[in-house]
């Protein structure tokens, strides 16, 4: 079962056949998905950070 699907796996990135593009992602890319996550990681925990300030303040 593992290699049918390591198969069917290694048959996609022959052909490019995932979401009828022929191209996969670089890794310049992934490197700029990467620093997107991570500024959208920061502005929640700012702004959760904020919430809980603001919850402490609030009697």
């Amino acid at each position: 079962m593992a290699e049918a699907a390591f198969e069917a796996i290694a048959d996609v990135v022959k052909t490019g056949a995932c979401s009828g593009r022929n191209e996969l992602a670089t890794k310049a890319d992934l490197a700029a998905l990467e620093l997107r996550m991570t500024n959208k990681l920061y502005a929640v925990a700012g702004a959760l950070a904020a919430l809980i300030v603001a919850a402490k303040l609030i009697p």
